[in-house]
């Protein structure tokens, strides 16, 4: 649960949501659900790179 109502989020989730529905309008952007599991090789590549452990070649 986001909020003690949920038909009004805290500004906090309503300014972000705001920003990306701008986006979305503005420049045409899509978003799609990806499993966690599909999404595996993104997060060692994110994972590797917040260590400083990426190789930069």
């Amino acid at each position: 649960m986001l909020s003690v109502s949920e038909l009004v989020p805290p500004w906090e989730v309503a300014t972000i949501s705001m920003d990306i529905r701008d986006l979305v309008q503005e420049q045409g952007i899509s978003f799609d659900f990806v499993r966690r599991l599909a999404n595996w090789m993104a997060h060692e590549v994110a994972s590797l790179a917040k260590t400083g452990k990426f190789p930069l070649d």
